[in-house]
């Protein structure tokens, strides 16, 4: 008995044991049941940033809470730049690449990103049945799927893994800008070839209207001139620090305002349905910023008032301190146009905050103003609202050449006529005088104008001399144009009082931001505006400095021409030449001092040939030129007007004089202090037959709509003054003789005789359009890169889109007939030259005679290969 009780004693104890044990078996087994959510990060190292969305960073994974309430949200995906290995492909701080439209979209359990890179067409018409058709006929593409992986807690969110949006590449989400330093304004594409494993995810970042992915990117990268021509060595490593961004857009979009081509505003395309009648029509968009007075009512009442949101630009900490002044006074410059439609203190220019945790430079909802050393030129950066054309941010990147550039340009143009510059020890007001204006001007792009190339062209060439004049107006009357320093300005000049640099806004600029920014209140839509800003425009006509001039794509319009002053190219080349005659004599000395390596002093001398060059070029645009206007058919403009013959026929004669009148371009004493050198006098006078051959096809495009100036005519001119001294039978002078055979030597090229011997030779290469006189070699490597750069040293379209040069688009590119190149011209005058020497043979002598007996035998010899 007493072992059955022993026994059922011991069973009863290890079966409470044993249930006891299953029941902590049981306990421990819930504890550690997590949720999907939670298994995410369970036991990982995580980084997480708050703010739009949350984001995770666990290992080389990006994970992302997606709201709810975000799904179907116009996004936008971008980059900037925080470090990168080759500062020639974009900048410390630029926000480069593509704004790419974005929305999300859940399908079961994806969340799917939508990429719109056809722009969803507005519904402008009554017709609300309109709406529901145009969202199912642009959902937008499907750029990328993400598997939610969970619900947050409060079930507001989904967790998906948002690594390959971010580290991916291609042509979309690429972090360089299209216009680089080593694109050389654009001339140079640029091929990248992502390397996977050369690329890392570096961190992550959160804020109130995006999130930001922080990746180390690496590439191969080709470069290729003309999009043809690989520059050797190729194969370059390059390696770019990105912050990948994704915003949100916006939720009230703001009120478009519709462009204009009569004046010069940047804009976007978009679509749109007017009615049910009509296909889809294409509108333009202004691209400005959200200025809205933050008291409506005083505003209407003509008060002054301050906006609701103000155009703040943050100066980067490593601008040099003494420039950091008046980069601030040129861009808040602009507010002297905005006070005129009352609003004051829209545009601010404040530090880096020193003491906000909150602030990233690097993130897109702040504009900056960034250091950026070894660039080409100050460059913009603008990121707009695709619904709306908004401004969300415009950014500027100063390069470290800027004051050098700046210095040597004062130099070069004003070294006759204004003492004070005959040093490189500029004091502190010129320099910032200089600043001032480049900024003031790229400003201007980040508020939304475009350049007026036609600007200078309003004023009268003598009126630049006038101190009271160049005192109240400045060179001309909009800093959007490429305003030199005053080249035209005399010796005496400046003791007079005459302004030697551009001034600040002109009237013109005050107009366009009255025309972008003034609120028409009567309007709730767009098209409700037009009336108004039409006769805005109208009333704008009757004042010439109101004029708005494309920058060319091809050299038509001699009035719209960047770099120029004044309304008279032949007198102002008269100016500069003499001008350009004493720096030649005197330069070498005046920049002496700090200079024993010769190598500013050499620099001069080369870049005193390019200015004649660019102001020869100045005179050329006249042959063949078109007066362009931008007019509706209501205003009865004509679209174009041929320069009258006169002109042309004055052009011709000043180009050949020049041609002939070289010998005070060279300073023989200098010459044997510097390097060996091409001569500067059978470069220009090259420079200018070969410009003469080139502006042919213009004057025969002119003569044939509407000109009175022929092509025989021009053809004629430019013999009879090539030959004059011929034609007269009298002894040629040495500058006569070598340019007739220049000329014979443009004319057999240009006659398709071949020819392997002496001046005769044409030069190989490829002839780059639009730039006159510019040559490139068949093959390219980097060190030939320098030649074509000193060769396009002035170059109107750096950094510009082509709408942006020239209004809604480019000047219209004229396809020229084959015709138009009149190779019977040519070969005819051969002959006409070929019967003028032998006749001159017979009655010269000397040094006369033995020239015209060699040109004759080399015409013979060519015509005997043929």
């Amino acid at each position: 008995m007493r072992n059955i009780l022993y026994i059922c004693f011991l069973s009863f104890f290890l079966f409470g044991w044993g249930v006891q044990g299953q029941a902590k078996k049981k306990n421990k087994e819930k504890k550690e049941t997590l949720t999907a959510y939670q298994k995410l990060f369970k036991g990982k190292q995580v980084k997480t940033a708050r703010g739009l969305m949350t984001v995770h960073k666990i290992g080389d994974k990006v994970l992302v809470e997606f709201p709810i309430r975000l799904l179907g949200k116009d996004m936008m995906l971008t980059s900037s730049i925080e470090n990168i290995s080759d500062n020639g492909e974009g900048v410390v701080g630029q926000f480069a690449g593509y704004g790419l439209p974005f929305c999300f979209t859940r399908l079961d359990s994806t969340l799917q990103a939508r990429i719109f890179l056809i722009d969803k067409p507005l519904n402008n018409s009554l017709e609300t049945n309109w709406n529901e058709s145009i969202e199912r006929s642009n959902a937008g593409g499907v750029y990328g799927t993400f598997k939610i992986k969970a619900y947050t807690p409060d079930s507001s969110a989904v967790v998906v893994d948002m690594t390959p949006l971010f580290m991916e590449y291609s042509p979309y989400t690429t972090p360089f800008t299209a216009i680089g330093g080593n694109s050389f304004f654009g001339l140079i594409s640029r091929e990248h070839e992502y390397k996977k494993e050369c690329s890392m995810l570096k961190d992550v970042d959160a804020f109130d209207n995006n999130i930001m992915v922080t990746c180390e990117l690496g590439f191969i990268e080709n470069q290729y001139l003309f999009g043809a021509f690989k520059v050797i060595p190729g194969d370059v490593k390059v390696s770019v620090t990105t912050n990948k961004m994704l915003m949100l857009l916006p939720e009230e979009p703001m009120r478009p305002r519709l462009a204009d081509p009569r004046l010069g505003v940047s804009f976007m395309e978009v679509s749109q349905v007017e009615n049910d009648r009509k296909g889809l029509k294409s509108t333009f968009y202004t691209k400005r910023w959200r200025v809205e007075p933050v008291d409506e009512a005083a505003h209407r009442r003509g008060e002054m008032v301050e906006v609701k949101k103000p155009i703040v630009f943050y100066m980067d900490t490593l601008m040099p301190k003494e420039w950091q002044p008046y980069i601030k006074e040129g861009i808040e410059a602009w507010n002297e146009a905005f006070e005129k439609i009352g609003f004051k203190d829209v545009v601010r220019v404040m530090d880096f905050p020193k003491d906000d945790p909150d602030f990233n430079a690097n993130n897109i909802k702040y504009s900056t103003i960034r250091y950026a050393p070894l660039w080409l030129d100050i460059q913009n950066s603008m990121h707009v609202d695709p619904r709306t054309g908004e401004i969300l941010n415009a950014s500027l990147y100063i390069y470290d050449g800027l004051v050098s550039g700046l210095k040597t340009n004062r130099m070069l143009t004003t070294m006759a006529t204004d003492p004070s510059v005959r040093t490189t020890r500029f004091s502190e007001e010129m320099i910032g005088e200089l600043i001032r204006v480049e900024v003031m001007r790229e400003a201007g792009i980040n508020l939304g104008l475009v350049y007026n190339a036609g600007a200078s062209a309003v004023y009268p060439v003598d009126s630049l001399r006038s101190p009271s004049f160049t005192r109240e107006h400045g060179l001309s009357p909009s800093v959007m144009d490429y305003v030199p320093c005053n080249y035209i300005a005399q010796p005496g000049d400046v003791e007079k009082g005459v302004r030697m640099v551009p001034g600040g806004l002109g009237e013109y600029d005050y107009y366009v931001i009255r025309w972008l920014y003034e609120p028409i209140q009567t309007a709730s839509m767009p098209k409700d505006e037009f009336a108004t800003l039409d006769r805005w425009i109208r009333e704008g006509r009757t004042n010439p400095k109101y004029r708005f001039g494309k920058v060319p794509y091809y050299y038509y319009d001699p009035r719209c021409f960047t770099g120029d002053l004044g309304d008279d190219h032949l007198k102002a080349l008269a100016y500069a030449v003499n001008n350009l005659k004493i720096a030649v004599r005197n330069f070498y000395d005046w920049y002496a001092e700090g200079d024993e390596d010769l190598s500013l002093r050499s620099q001069l001398y080369n870049s005193l040939r390019g200015q004649l060059q660019k102001r020869i070029n100045d005179v050329s645009v006249n042959l063949g030129g078109f007066y362009q206007m931008e007019a509706f058919s209501t205003e009865e403009e004509p679209s174009y007007v041929v320069v009258p013959g006169a002109i042309q026929k004055a052009a011709v004669k000043c180009m050949i004089d020049m041609a002939k009148d070289l010998a005070w371009l060279e300073n023989k004493a200098i010459e044997k202090k510097l390097e060996i050198r091409n001569s500067n006098v059978d470069q220009i006078r090259s420079f200018i037959l070969g410009t003469l051959t080139f502006r042919l096809k213009y004057v025969a495009l002119g003569a044939e709509k509407g000109g009175d100036y022929s092509l025989a005519e021009y053809v004629e001119d430019i013999y009879r003054n090539v030959w004059d001294g011929t034609l007269k039978n009298r002894p040629l002078e040495k500058y006569e003789m070598d340019l007739q055979k220049e000329f014979l030597g443009s004319v057999v090229a240009s006659s398709t005789i071949a020819t392997t011997a002496g001046n005769f030779t044409p030069r190989r290469g490829i002839a780059m359009a639009g730039h006159e006189g510019a040559i490139v070699p068949e093959t390219i490597d980097r060190k030939q890169l320098d030649l074509i750069r000193e060769q396009l040293a002035v170059l109107p379209e750096k950094g510009m889109s082509p709408e942006e040069r020239s209004g809604f688009y480019p000047t219209m590119q004229v396809v020229m007939p084959g015709d138009y190149i009149p190779v019977n011209y040519y070969f005819d005058l051969l002959f006409k030259i070929q019967d003028l020497l032998k006749g001159a043979v017979t009655k010269s002598s000397g040094e006369t005679k033995l020239h015209y007996e060699y040109l004759l035998y080399k015409i013979n010899k060519m015509l005997a290969n043929k």
